[in-house]
């Protein structure tokens, strides 16, 4: 019980905060070209900030040997949540528009946004759980390592699945994005001890450049929920849905790509992996996360289907409310 109503108050902490988007939205405050412009910010200084200055100082030969698992638990979620949705799809009936929708909203879940602020929140109100005190800036580096496979499947088969083109027709910067090249950046950086002084302790010459990304990535959180609730205000009503849609991708997505990721921990255990609390707790979370909110700029970008995409992925969100505090608990005494 008590991991179930520390649950509950996470879940609220995110709701509140999102409310507020959705009340700038509302106010007309946070309109449309706003949030684009402040998405923009998010994806090429915020958010890549955040992961350049928690990976470098975090990333060793000795991680990354450790590490292999979420890039693969990407590769298992993904690819399981496209055949899980493909099969659900095929019961969407005469809605023939959502099919496509269907197998994406179960593949893709939101695999940075919403887990930073949970991590954040959770280290913060039960640091004893991971019994580490480094635990929120280690679920940062876990969380970045799990999102450069994402970002490039999301892309490269999110893409043709949602817009009905081949990849070919897609430019290479919508794959190879700031949070992607921050990611990669810090990990070069970051192996080679004599790179890694350079940015790193107290001492450190070039410190100034990992501080100010530091300071700059703080913002992740608040910018990405203010964000999410414009977004999903924007999303309210555009479209309507038939139930037995909205079913099918819940179903798929918080029961199916759940198991299937508690199913690939406990192979991975079998086999002799011994992971950290918060390593399990990362691949579980990912799991049971909503659909990512990329599918509605891919399919603003493929200008295809987008109003169907946005009003489904509002009615998830609000799904997800309850949902996710159900999983939350059951991940937190599962580690």
């Amino acid at each position: 019980m008590n991991y179930f109503w520390l649950s509950i108050e996470i879940i609220l902490t995110i709701l509140i905060a999102t409310s507020c988007g959705a009340i700038l939205a509302h106010k007309k405050i946070l309109h449309e070209q706003a949030l684009k412009d402040l998405t923009n910010i998010l994806v090429y200084v915020i958010l890549p900030c955040l992961l350049f200055s928690k990976i470098i100082s975090a990333i060793s030969f000795d991680a990354l040997r450790e590490l292999w698992v979420f890039p693969v638990a990407a590769l298992v979620n993904v690819s399981g949540g496209l055949f899980a949705g493909f099969i659900l799809s095929l019961f969407s009936g005469r809605q023939k528009e959502f099919k496509r929708s269907v197998v994406a909203s179960v593949a893709f879940g939101n695999c940075i946004y919403i887990p930073l602020v949970i991590i954040a929140a959770i280290t913060l109100q039960a640091p004893e759980l991971f019994m580490d005190k480094n635990a929120a800036a280690k679920g940062v580096t876990f969380l970045s390592l799990y999102l450069v496979p994402f970002i490039i499947l999301i892309w490269i088969l999110g893409y043709p699945i949602l817009a009905k083109q081949k990849i070919k027709h897609l430019k290479i910067n919508k794959i190879i994005t700031p949070p992607v090249i921050a990611t990669f950046l810090a990990i070069l950086l970051g192996l080679f001890p004599w790179t890694k002084t350079l940015f790193v302790g107290n001492e450190a010459p070039l410190g100034m450049f990992q501080q100010a990304a530091l300071i700059l990535g703080k913002a992740t959180m608040p910018i990405s929920l203010i964000i999410l609730g414009g977004n999903l205000l924007n999303s309210y009503g555009k479209t309507n849905i038939k139930f037995s849609t909205a079913f099918l991708v819940g179903i798929g997505k918080y029961l199916i790509a759940p198991l299937i990721a508690l199913l690939f921990l406990i192979l991975i255990k079998s086999l002799g992996w011994e992971g950290t609390p918060m390593m399990s707790f990362i691949i579980l979370l990912e799991g049971f996360m909503p659909p990512a909110m990329n599918l509605v700029v891919i399919s603003q970008f493929a200008d295809t289907n987008k109003e169907n995409m946005a009003a489904l992925i509002f009615w998830m969100y609000l799904i997800a409310i309850p949902i996710m505090t159900i999983w939350l608990t059951i991940a937190m005494k599962w580690i």
